[in-house]
């Protein structure tokens, strides 16, 4: 009876089937981003770097990404790892771990200036992070590192990417005519533009993401052209925290033509809590009544949303 069995378990083993384990095969990391539960990896990250650390965190080498960009056959030494993945990053991004090659001195920086402005910054990159404590055995397989004991062995690692960028859509329309023809320049104050990545100071939990961010706050400012009497931009940075949201400025040839803009009271007065958001994506519409007044709005897939103004500013 168990050798009539054999032929059916062993046609039942799909060597292309992610979720079966059984097959012999090489320890391979994969990689997945569920934000909503549902995996959409390829739909928003285009490259990987990994950068690998043994078990004292010293910096060992960085890995090479696989033929299929989510899946990285792992070839290593037995012994005790921690991976940190970077998805999205270019030479806009750079990343340090220190003389000492620790991975507690292991940062990530934007470092794009915007072309016309050198003391500012351009939109970053869409970044995604990853960390992985893992263990290889004698024979080649794995196992993830828990507090709680150790998981079986298994040839299949997986790595969960979370999202450590925002979009900060930006609409403003002027109640009349705006004061200008051409190119207004918006800027947003008070933006961290480096993270700490270390593993044992970033944690990801039901309630959001917490990427410890460095001291210095910068400045972004993008160049918009007035189409249709207003302006429409989309802000791309480093994730946002509840104790840093930056402050919105509109100029036109270095002067203010509407008052600062506190983001930090509007979120507060939407409920908005970047800290607990998985996904940073917010859009706000400002409506200049005039040069001294504005009011700022939510909205929702393009609407206006239907909840409490964020405050009238000026």
């Amino acid at each position: 009876m168990v050798l009539a069995l054999l032929p059916t378990i062993l046609t039942g083993c799909q060597l292309e089937d992610d979720r079966d384990l059984c097959c012999p095969g090489p320890l391979t990391m994969h990689y997945v981003y569920r934000p909503d539960g549902t995996d959409v990896f390829s739909d928003n990250i285009l490259s990987l770097r990994h950068f690998l650390f043994d078990a004292g965190g010293i910096f060992v080498r960085e890995l090479p990404p696989g033929e299929k960009l989510n899946r990285q056959p792992l070839e290593l030494n037995a012994g005790t790892y921690t991976m940190i993945t970077i998805g999205n990053m270019t030479d806009n991004t750079a990343h340090d771990h220190g003389s000492s090659h620790l991975i507690d001195q292991f940062t990530l920086s934007h470092t794009a200036r915007n072309r016309k402005r050198e003391s500012a910054y351009a939109n970053t990159d869409e970044l995604f992070w990853g960390v992985k404590h893992f263990a290889v055995d004698a024979d080649g397989r794995g196992h993830d590192i828990v507090k709680k004991g150790e998981a079986l062995s298994t040839n299949r690692l997986t790595t969960p990417m979370v999202n450590i960028h925002c979009h900060l859509k930006v609409t403003v329309e002027w109640v009349g005519r705006p004061p200008y023809i051409g190119s207004y320049e918006m800027e947003l104050a008070g933006v961290h533009t480096q993270y700490s990545l270390d593993p044992g100071n970033t944690s990801l939990t039901a309630d959001g993401l917490n990427v410890p961010a460095g001291d210095k706050a910068e400045t972004y400012s993008l160049n918009v052209p007035l189409r249709q009497l207003g302006l429409r931009e989309e802000f791309v940075t480093l994730r946002y925290t509840d104790t840093q949201i930056p402050t919105l400025r509109i100029k036109y040839d270095g002067l203010p033509v509407i008052p600062d803009i506190d983001l930090g009271k509007a979120f507060r007065a939407w409920g908005w809590r970047p800290s607990a958001t998985h996904v940073q994506d917010y859009e706000i519409l400002l409506r200049v009544i005039n040069e001294n007044r504005v009011d700022l709005l939510p909205m929702v897939e393009g609407s206006v949303a239907d909840w409490v103004n964020g405050g009238s500013f000026g």
